[in-house]
């Protein structure tokens, strides 16, 4: 399996939980890739942009950036702003900037830490006004602080992850604006991973960057305010009706233990489920490395391996105006269980170059009434345990490859095994339990697949 299609498939294994945990990713990221899927392109209004006056109006929890035209007070004519600009960058230590055609075609720049590059950077968009408003916005905002940097307005804003949160997910996020007024553009810079930066650092950091005069050969990506405002709209729309399709789940397709289910080639039948209070007596080398860490320092588990009682965070999403986006609702004390499922996998028709057979899938959970079932999407926070229920995926598997092939096993066609997989499941979870095959687009092509735990 090459390593494109490696990260195919662990893409395609967290597609749907990306979907559902947007409070996780870069506000710009989201929303720009929203835009660029979603929202018809509205083009630049070209060289005659007006220049701009901005006021700031905080109202609850959301900040009112007020765009209005600037005249000449002597003549009363309009100021032309510029048609190009580009993003200077001057002393910075310890970022570089990622070179990705398609951050560029969602008109956003990133710059990624060098020490911390899978957590910590800065994400970058330059607005063109194209138009006057009082709809230019930014939700979830606890605090804001006016400022002037180089002559330039200036507003810094904080926001809270996680509101209520007990855990470090509710520890705030960091958002700079700075307004060219004579230029006809904004900067927005957005820190992510930075929670820890204290409020000096980041904003000597994002003073680094400044934006200047260019050339349309030398001009960085822009995005225009009607862009910016629309991917916003959108952003808030979110179709029921297509959530309550996502949410009904499709009882036809799901079997019990001891039945089979083939997806891609691809045969599944789980023998034995079991459930457990400790870790003990599983081979040592069958934990995801990570794992394999938390639970040396005892992170969960007891000296004898006994799973450990903790508080769980039940997560709700608000609107960022008189609710925080993402909030705690409830805290509840729950204990973890290991449930041990024993599967016979065959390679029927799977066909890859160095025969990785995907073989392990996650769980999902779903409630049932009298006369309807549907998936029990609910998130949780659980501090440092979250790694033990990422994706819903094993944290122990009996015979796999290991490493990045963790969730993989060597198979060629015709190839039979049987093979255990560990999953971590809160106790009151355990009769809300399936497995689900073909995680991610299953509803879109078809295909997907689910077998009864319970």
């Amino acid at each position: 399996m090459s390593e494109e299609k490696k990260e195919q498939v662990f893409e395609d294994i967290c597609e749907k939980c990306e979907k559902r945990k947007t409070h996780r990713f870069p506000k710009i990221a989201v929303a720009a890739c929203i835009l660029a899927v979603a929202v018809p392109t509205v083009g630049i209004a070209g060289e005659k942009i007006s220049a701009y006056v901005m006021s700031l109006k905080k109202d609850q929890m959301h900040a009112v950036f007020q765009i209005s035209d600037s005249a000449d007070e002597g003549t009363g004519e309009q100021k032309v702003a510029l048609e190009y600009v580009k993003l200077n960058v001057t002393d910075l230590v310890g970022y570089t900037r990622e070179q990705d055609k398609g951050l560029d075609e969602m008109n956003v720049i990133h710059f990624r830490s060098e020490e911390y590059p899978d957590t910590q950077g800065l994400y970058i968009e330059i607005l063109q006004i194209d138009c006057d408003t009082d709809q230019f916005y930014e939700r979830n905002v606890m605090n804001t602080q006016e400022m002037v940097w180089n002559g330039q307005k200036a507003v810094y804003m904080k926001q809270n992850h996680l509101t209520g949160s007990q855990y470090e997910a509710g520890t705030e996020g960091k958002e700079v604006a700075v307004f060219y007024e004579n230029y006809g553009y904004a900067l927005l810079i957005q820190g992510v991973g930075m929670e820890n930066m204290s409020d000096q650092e980041f904003l000597t950091l994002v003073q680094s960057f400044t934006l200047s005069p260019a050339t349309e050969e030398t001009a960085d990506v822009v995005q225009s305010m009607s862009e910016y405002i629309a991917q916003m709209k959108h952003r808030e729309q979110i179709d029921a009706t297509e959530n309550e399709v996502l949410r009904s789940f499709p009882t036809d397709k799901m079997c019990d233990v001891g039945d089979t289910q083939i997806y891609n080639g691809i045969s599944y039948r789980i023998d034995a489920v079991e459930v457990r209070d400790n870790l003990r007596n599983l081979d040592q080398h069958g934990y995801q490395d990570e794992v394999s860490e938390k639970l040396k320092k005892g992170i969960g588990v007891d000296e004898k391996l006994n799973l450990q009682s903790y508080e769980r965070e039940t997560i709700t999403f608000g609107n960022g105006y008189d609710q925080p986006l993402t909030y705690v609702e409830k805290t509840e004390h729950v204990t973890p269980k290991l449930v041990l499922v024993t599967m016979t996998i065959q390679n029927i028709s799977y066909e890859d170059e160095e025969d990785m057979l995907p073989v392990a899938n996650p769980l999902t959970y779903i409630k049932k009434t009298a006369d309807h079932t549907e998936f029990d999407w609910r998130e949780f926070e659980r501090g440092e345990r979250n790694l033990y229920y990422r994706e819903n995926m094993p944290i122990w598997i009996s015979d796999s490859e290991g490493g990045s092939w963790y969730y993989c096993k060597k198979m060629k066609k015709g190839d039979c095994a049987t093979i255990q997989f560990g999953y971590l499941v809160d106790e009151d979870l355990l009769d809300e339990m399936v497995m689900e095959l073909n995680f991610g687009d299953g509803l879109q092509d078809g295909a997907w697949n689910f077998i009864e735990l319970f």
